[in-house]
């Protein structure tokens, strides 16, 4: 069995180091990572498709912003696909707008760096954490 494993909004899978060096041998990981530039979900799937292992079952576990990607690519029913895991994600994005115009205009590594209020309405949509 293979686990595909989709990144947050970083987009590295560096998040995924100390699960992939705790798993068992017979989970064989597969880390996704996304193109350097801030993309929507449409320029994303294809990478997600692209990733899962022909002729094997394999789960799709999606970690926060990779949700959407994991509903997507599993709507297909792709070849293999014996499950989806959603870990601390969400089927839409939660403030669409606001990160569209986030991406645009800055690279998503950069979110971290804002004030953790910014950080929660962009990320978890708390709008009222914003005032």
């Amino acid at each position: 069995m293979r686990l595909v494993l989709l990144p947050g909004l970083d987009g590295t899978g560096l998040l995924f180091r100390r699960l992939v060096a705790s798993l068992p041998e017979s989970l064989k990981p597969i880390v996704v990572r996304y193109p350097g530039t801030c993309s929507t979900y449409s320029d994303l799937l294809p990478t997600v498709l692209s990733s899962f292992p022909a002729g094997e079952r394999y789960v799709l576990v999606a970690e926060s912003f990779s949700g959407p990607l994991a509903i997507r690519a599993a709507g297909g029913a792709p070849d293999g696909l014996a499950g989806v895991v959603l870990a601390a994600s969400f089927a839409r994005q939660p403030l669409p707008d606001l990160m569209a115009l986030f991406c645009r205009h800055f690279p998503p590594r950069l979110l971290f760096e804002l004030p953790w209020s910014f950080q929660a309405a962009a990320l978890v949509g708390l709008r009222e954490s914003l005032g």
